[in-house]
């Protein structure tokens, strides 16, 4: 993927107003439960012999009043110890967004299956609601999916936001 991309495809929830960039070669598909989701080409999925497609997702929900976001990440760092046994917890730290709002980011890895998965999740809390940006890729294809996700989440707007 080169750096310099003329405009940005950008993929968007109308119900939320959530949107991401959408990566070269990626599409959006359905995933119950999430409000946006875009993945991978299938043909990178299978290069390394998994069945796993690099994806981002997005998870909005309504915040409590008083929801603190140092809170909802420990909440999704204890999450992330249940997923599945063995999970190795690589990173837990504060996101900051291009507006100065705070988050939360987590990098975990563990085995599914037969493949073993690098996620990044993100949590933001804005305009009254929580919205969890999720990126899983097969640990083998983590070098060649990182620019097509930073990508993705450089477009990241969340509900509420105009920009």
């Amino acid at each position: 993927m080169t750096a310099a991309a003329a405009q940005p495809t950008i993929v968007r929830d109308e119900a939320t107003g959530t949107a991401l960039n959408l990566p070269p070669g990626w599409e959006r598909v359905d995933l119950p439960g999430t409000q946006l989701a875009i993945a991978g080409p299938a043909s990178q999925a299978a290069a390394d012999g998994t069945e796993f497609r690099p994806n981002v997702t997005v998870i909005v929900a309504p915040a409590d009043p008083d929801a603190d976001v140092a809170v909802l990440g420990t909440q999704a760092l204890a999450g992330a110890t249940v997923v599945a046994e063995d999970v190795q917890v690589v990173a837990y730290d504060l996101a900051l967004r291009a507006d100065g709002d705070p988050g939360r980011r987590l990098e975990f890895a563990y085995q599914a299956g037969s493949v073993p998965l690098a996620v990044t999740q993100w949590v933001y809390v804005h305009a009254g609601t929580v919205s969890t940006v999720t990126a899983t890729c097969a640990v083998a294809l983590l070098a060649w999916s990182q620019p097509f996700v930073d990508h993705a989440v450089a477009g990241l707007r969340l509900s509420g936001e105009d920009r």
